[in-house]
């Protein structure tokens, strides 16, 4: 990217929120950076009191009161490394003050996973350490992972703050899923509240675009965000609005819940005429897609419960009074040559159905 200097974030960037401590991981990091002659200095909102032990005994040049998201602190440290603006990036983990900061002075913004989550409730609720450590383990065991970004997520929402929230949940998501060693995220779009259906699509392309900049931005290119098709009929989520997210960038990969779809429809989908309902969607996602995404889409199955209003709740293989059938969907996969990942949803025994999946796709007719 051409970057020479970095300017760094201290509190969950570097160390956890007002430690002292540096973890070896990062420690290697510094190292490594200096190494390849990047420059480095402490950009930070904190105080001195604050800032200066920590800097002095990793031994770097600090900036502290930096008034992030305004531009002062990062001015003072571009004068100080003596680089153009193309050759600094801001490296921190919040999008409220150090990805806006690095916008509004016009340099690249590396975001990185909170050391400690933002909000305990709501947030990406595990540190790049335990991520790392989940993702080598089951490595050794030849198992790919993904991760379900916060249910919080309401992108279409009337609330601009919610919608930029968002955003940085699908980011802290990225970051966790690159440090797991995995590339997609899957993600509900939100409700559509007290607007129309077209509203709410309209809002949550917005905020679709943003995320794919910002993703971008952050250096999580690489990574497949995953829209989700809804149970739930008041959600935006139906095959139609999602292939409509999708389209807003080619990396953008649907999510297909068949049981979600089923619950939304009432029972009228994947029922009667499941292997031709299966087979239309199938062919739509052909049709609107016209790439690998058609072949190796994200998928999500269980047997779902249902009322007037959408999903009820999960249910297991065994639960046969709602659908939708696994079967005619496993034959029309493996006839087909096609290549998704379907995770099972089944309530408490994931394990068991996943193996249950596994095995009617071998058995079933190619």
């Amino acid at each position: 990217m051409g970057i020479t200097a970095l300017v760094l974030d201290v509190d969950n960037t570097l160390t956890g929120d007002g430690s002292q401590q540096l973890d070896d991981s990062v420690a290697a990091w510094l190292a490594a950076m200096r190494a390849a002659g990047v420059s480095l200095t402490i950009v930070s909102n904190n105080t001195a009191r604050r800032v200066r032990p920590f800097a002095e005994r990793i031994g770097l040049a600090w900036v502290p009161l930096a008034c992030k998201p305004l531009p002062p602190g990062l001015m003072t440290a571009r004068r100080r490394l003596g680089v153009a603006r193309r050759q600094m990036a801001m490296v921190g983990d919040q999008i409220f003050t150090d990805r806006l900061a690095a916008g509004l002075y016009g340099i690249r913004c590396l975001y990185v996973l909170p050391r400690t989550p933002h909000d305990k409730n709501r947030g990406v609720r595990i540190s790049a350490g335990r991520a790392a450590m989940l993702g080598a383990a089951c490595a050794e065991k030849g198992i790919a992972l993904s991760v379900h970004a916060p249910y919080y997520i309401s992108m279409s929402s009337l609330e601009e703050e919610k919608r930029l929230r968002s955003v940085d949940y699908i980011l802290q998501s990225c970051a966790a899923v690159k440090a797991m060693g995995g590339r997609r995220v899957v993600f509900h779009s939100g409700s559509c509240g007290k607007q129309s259906r077209e509203q709410a699509l309209e809002k949550a392309l917005d905020t679709m675009r943003r995320a794919v900049a910002a993703v971008d931005a952050a250096g999580y290119g690489d990574c497949i965000l995953c829209p989700e098709t809804m149970g739930k009929v008041n959600q935006l989520g139906t095959l139609d609005e999602v292939l409509a997210l999708c389209a807003v960038d080619e990396r953008i990969t649907p999510c297909i819940d068949f049981g979600h779809l089923y619950a939304r429809s009432q029972g009228a989908q994947f029922a009667e005429n499941a292997a031709a309902d299966y087979a239309a969607l199938l062919d739509r996602l052909e049709e609107a897609l016209g790439d690998a995404r058609a072949r190796c889409f994200h998928a999500h199955f269980s047997r779902i419960a249902y009322t007037k209003g959408g999903e009820k709740c999960h249910l297991t293989l065994a639960d046969t009074q709602y659908g939708p059938p696994h079967e005619p969907l496993l034959r029309l996969i493996k006839q087909r040559g096609l290549a998704p990942t379907i995770i099972c949803e089944s309530d408490g025994t994931q394990a068991e159905d996943a193996a249950a999946l596994a095995a009617a796709y071998a058995a079933a007719g190619a």
